[in-house]
């Protein structure tokens, strides 16, 4: 049985990278893009010496040309393409939302809501040939389930990669009832899953990945 083609979009992101490498390990067959060329590179050169099947795209994907060639790319030099995994940008916008720049502000819009929205539309096509599983991170949708496809988010609380504590951290640990802050780790976890043929039940759903807490970040 062929594996899989996942295409993964953000993978410069701390959260991309784990979202690769652990579909990597699993057997799939991961388009990993990204702005970065440079960064790309890396991350498709270390995961091919474990022995992952990972193929890079450097692209921008505020482009409508870019995103057109990066899924007739992925269709043509992997075959299909079975799951779309939409990782946003870091947030680098802090402090009150009062102190935000309107284009700050507009990043932000097209970071989350319209890049995403316009590839998971181009995509869909090829999607409803596999009919498996749209996962998209921090974007939900639930209309595409009338064509087929699986829509399910990831809506994870705080996520942490840095072995650095400090008092904010240690804070914030202790609201948790598992008693630390989430890792990259986790999502790409919960990820497989989602794209899995376990989670065949499971559409239009927020699946929040919070160590137990009951409010959020």
């Amino acid at each position: 049985m062929t594996s899989p083609v996942v295409l993964v979009t953000g993978v410069t992101t701390t959260l991309g990278r784990a979202i690769v490498r652990r579909l990597a390990f699993a057997g799939y067959n991961v388009a990993a893009a990204g702005q970065c060329a440079t960064t790309v590179n890396e991350i498709t050169l270390d995961n091919r010496k474990v022995g992952g099947n990972v193929l890079g795209f450097a692209v921008n994907l505020a482009k409508d040309s870019d995103r057109a060639e990066l899924l007739s790319r992925v269709v043509t030099e992997l075959g299909s393409l079975d799951s779309l995994i939409v990782v946003p940008p870091d947030n680098n916008v802090h402090g009150d939302i009062i102190e935000t720049t309107s284009t700050q502000f507009d990043t932000m819009f097209d970071d989350r809501l319209t890049i995403p929205f316009k590839l998971t539309k181009a995509a869909l096509p090829m999607l409803m040939k596999s009919k498996i599983v749209l996962c998209c991170i921090n974007f939900r949708a639930r209309t595409d389930k009338k064509c087929g496809c699986m829509v399910s988010g990831d809506g994870s609380g705080a996520l942490w990669d840095s072995k650095k504590s400090d008092k904010a951290v240690n804070q914030l640990e202790s609201m948790i009832p598992i008693g630390r802050l989430g890792r990259p780790s986790d999502a790409a976890s919960l990820v497989q899953f989602l794209i899995s043929p376990k989670a065949r039940y499971i559409t239009g759903e927020n699946c929040v990945l919070n160590g137990g807490v009951s409010f959020r970040f």
